[in-house]
């Protein structure tokens, strides 16, 4: 032993060792010395034994009790440090323990949620709410994972949700452990993505169907300009009270018709030959301030707020005048009652937050046009087809759904965008963006003309048969527009 030396200088003549033995290996050795040598005694040997077994088990105790604390240590680092709530409750739905994030949601400290309850941290609905799906888990015995939104602060959250029972060494559900993390950020991500993916779905259709109806129209027009100018030729070589005559103007009136339905697809289809030139846009809204008062009627309040800005843009006047009767014709349509009309003008940047937000638009400054109205508005479903050639919700014979098509054409052919917002029983709002021109110092206004230039000349007038009228009908307004 290396204690031997030591012993015999104390004068100590015998010695008893005795393992101390943990988990089948020798951790120390318990050793006793005597100053006389004497006889083996067993009883004495059993006794030390007994106690180095007890030593043993304490020993043993006691590294289990380091170790689990250990270990207890990095679980509750673990589960602190995790972005998820956690919680623990026992099978009466009362708190047991919770993590820092938890706890930091009711303003408590994580060792204060033990013995309470929901009620005490959810309004009674919410705690009535869990309290039942606890006792539906408990008598499951199933892990359930699901999502779950609620109103917080006026704003919908989003949270994933995993449950499960907490079982004993028997198998009995003795409580239920949740984790829960909150999402709002991925789903909005989500929705937003929908949005954009829709949008360009959108784009894409409406693109398709421009060119379609553009394209037809186009051919179209072309027929008619055939049916039309022989209509007239006929009607000027009958006599005005012949059997036909009645019949030779029906066709030129569905003529007419079907020119003005050829012109607003092919507005729609952007294949209309546009006069652009730079003005300003107040002029074109102060243009047509008094006929839309005219036109929407007495029952309907009409209110303009323009920008004080001079902004200016590429547009065809006249053009842009039909857009705004679109929007003013909509909006008496859906306030039979009466209401409010209203449209303003601004300048406004779109920038990447705003491409981003909407999935449209190019970087700039934009000139924005709000048409608001406070009439029936509209569903989800009508608004994401509102701008479709000969969709329309009128009734038969009140509308051929050419005129909101018509001004998606128009502000496409403006290099511009157009949106709309609507719900039912809370009105509409259209939004157009016209791309602003800067450094234009020259005011064009829309009452300007060109000088008449005189001369000597002689202009020499032949009476004929053809009335008037004829030379401002279709069949000349078809030439002009095929």
């Amino acid at each position: 032993y290396l204690c031997a030396p030591e012993a015999i200088e104390a004068v100590l003549r015998a010695g008893l060792a005795v393992p101390i033995v943990i988990e089948e290996r020798v951790a120390a050795v318990l050793v006793f010395f005597m100053s006389e040598v004497r006889d083996e005694d067993r009883h004495f040997i059993d006794i030390v034994s007994a106690i180095a077994a007890q030593l043993g088990s304490v020993i043993r105790r006691k590294l289990s009790e380091d170790a689990l604390r250990k270990s207890e240590s990095k679980y509750r680092t673990l589960v602190e440090n995790l972005p998820q709530r956690i919680f623990l409750k026992d099978k009466n739905s009362v708190y047991v323990s919770c993590n820092e994030n938890y706890a930091r949601d009711f303003g408590i400290r994580p060792d204060e949620i033990a013995g309470m309850t929901d009620y005490e941290l959810h309004p009674k609905e919410l705690a009535e709410k869990y309290r039942a799906e606890d006792r539906a888990l408990m008598e499951s015995g199933e892990i359930k994972e699901f999502e779950e939104s609620e109103i917080h602060d006026g704003k919908e959250r989003f949270a994933r949700i995993i449950k499960m029972p907490v079982r004993d060494e028997s198998g009995n559900v003795t409580g239920i452990l949740e984790i829960f993390w909150d999402i709002t950020a991925q789903k909005l991500a989500e929705k937003e993505k929908e949005h954009l993916e829709e949008k360009l779905r959108h784009m894409q259709r409406m693109e398709a169907i421009g060119q379609l109806t553009g394209g037809i129209a186009h051919d179209f027009n072309n027929f008619l300009t055939a049916i039309v100018g022989n209509g007239y030729l006929i009607e000027m070589k009958i006599d005005k009270d012949a059997f036909l005559m009645p019949f030779v103007q029906q066709i030129l009136a569905a003529a007419e018709k079907a020119a003005n339905l050829t012109r607003g697809l092919l507005a729609f289809g952007r294949r209309q030959a546009l006069h652009v030139r730079p003005v300003a846009i107040n002029d074109i809204v102060g243009s047509v301030d008094k006929l839309l008062k005219r036109l929407i009627g007495e029952d309907i309040e009409f209110r303009v707020k323009l920008t004080d800005e001079d902004a200016k843009i590429m547009a065809d006047f006249g053009q842009m005048e039909q857009v705004l009767m679109n929007f003013a014709t909509n909006a008496r349509d859906a306030m039979p009652q009466g209401g409010l009309f209203s449209i303003e003008t601004e300048v406004v940047t779109i920038d990447d937050g705003f491409i981003k937000l909407h999935g449209y638009g190019r970087p700039g400054r934009y000139v924005l046009i709000t048409a608001t109205d406070t009439g029936t508005g509209m569903d989800e479903e009508t608004r994401k087809k509102v701008f479709e050639p000969f969709f329309t919700t009128k009734d038969v014979g009140k509308g051929t759904g050419l005129g909101l098509s018509i001004v998606y054409g128009i502000i496409e052919q403006h290099d511009g965008y157009i949106d709309v917002y609507s719900e039912p029983g809370k009105g509409t709002i259209f939004s157009v963006y016209l791309p602003v021109i800067e450094a234009i110092n020259e005011r064009i206004r829309p009452e300007e003309a060109p000088v008449t230039v005189c001369g000597n000349e002689t202009i020499l007038l032949r009476k004929t048969k053809m009335r008037s009228e004829a030379l401002r009908g279709p069949f000349w307004r078809s030439l002009a527009t095929g």
